[in-house]
């Protein structure tokens, strides 16, 4: 859960929507680099507490291009308004795909050799 969902005191009416879900789907898509729960072995409670107090967020899988990463890092900024929105989730997640097709293009010519 995005950090401003578990601090607001403002109410839900403020928040927007779309970028609480950027912080989300960014979480999940970790969690699928990672092949594991973006919190495992932690509390509920102190995940909570982590995430809305003190900045926690997932561990990053390892192996990750810099610009996954960094896009990682920009979905879960602390302020929602500087995440990214879908449509630029999307052009970073297009672009990463080319580099990982060229970085897997890169190691069968290798492997041929």
């Amino acid at each position: 859960m995005a950090p401003e969902l578990l601090s607001s005191t403002e109410g839900a009416g403020v928040l927007d929507g779309r970028k609480l879900d950027v912080y989300a789907f960014a979480v999940v898509l970790n969690a699928l680099f990672a092949c594991n729960h973006p919190f495992r072995g932690m509390d509920s409670m102190a995940v909570i507490a982590g995430v809305a107090l003190r900045g926690l967020r997932p561990k990053i899988a390892a192996g990750l291009p810099p610009s996954c990463v960094a896009l990682l890092k920009m979905c879960w900024h602390e302020q929602p308004e500087l995440r990214p929105n879908f449509p630029e989730v999307a052009v970073a997640l297009k672009e990463l795909h080319v580099v990982v097709q060229n970085v897997n293009s890169d190691a069968q010519a290798r492997s041929a050799v």
